[in-house]
């Protein structure tokens, strides 16, 4: 008889990203001060990749100087709205509509504008990148999730990997392990569209402001830009993104 473990799913769920295009990485490949960092914090209380999203404002805004991509990066993080899920729909908001962004005219004036976050048109010219055991500290708290999809160096999926051969580890387990996640560690879900819980049998996709009421039944697609069909990158355009379509 076959045996599954939670680190077999894992690596199979690996190849299976990086055979639909998607850069792999493991969280500690990426961490502060290796080789391969992408991450500027030791203590890993940075949830963005920087360079990444920065390289993305640069790439998707070429009209736009300086100032008014550094000031599309300081919205982006800097949500302000006490609540997580405000500050999930206002970030929802900047990756459909774009971030407005102002910046100084050679007149002295002020010019006004959108920097936008994703290329829903050209879905070759986004950056997809998934990360396993990626660590994230906040206050007193340290997790590791199974498996983070990144989207232009935002966090916007998080995958729970479940066994189901064990029988400790029910669907409900890591329902229980994703709203962990969310109250120990709440502003990796500022950007986040699609949680997961995965057991070995398939995924099942929980909102970020869904409760366990209702959970047997099929889940609805929550308003995000990119699940369609799955986790494969972007397929389809802005307007179908604004209407969670």
């Amino acid at each position: 008889m076959h045996t599954f473990s939670e680190s077999v799913v894992e690596e199979a769920a690996l190849e299976w990203f990086g055979g639909l295009g998607y850069q792999v990485f493991a969280g500690p490949e990426i961490a502060w001060g290796e080789a391969k960092a992408e991450r500027s914090d030791p203590e890993y209380r940075d949830m963005i990749l920087e360079g990444r999203v920065r390289q993305t404002l640069a790439r998707l805004n070429p009209d736009l100087p300086p100032e008014a991509l550094d000031d599309a990066f300081r919205k982006l993080t800097r949500i302000d709205p006490p609540s997580l899920v405000t500050r999930n729909r206002d970030l929802h908001s900047m990756l459909v509509g774009g971030v407005n962004v102002e910046y100084p005219r050679r007149d002295g004036s002020i010019a006004g504008a959108q920097a936008w976050l994703v290329d829903f048109e050209n879905p070759e010219n986004n950056d997809w990148l998934v990360v396993n055991q990626f660590t994230v500290t906040e206050g007193q708290h340290a997790r590791r999730p199974d498996i983070v999809v990144f989207l232009n160096g935002l966090p916007i999926a998080v995958i729970e990997l479940k066994n189901l051969a064990d029988e400790k580890a029910t669907i409900w387990h890591a329902f229980n392990q994703i709203q962990t996640y969310k109250a120990e560690i709440p502003s990796l879900f500022v950007y986040n569209a699609l949680p997961l819980r995965c057991p070995v049998l398939g995924a099942h996709p929980v909102s970020a402001t869904r409760s366990g009421a209702g959970m047997h039944n099929h889940a609805p697609q929550p308003p995000s830009l990119l699940v369609i069909d799955g986790l494969k990158p972007l397929q389809g355009s802005r307007d179908k993104a604004a209407r969670g379509a």
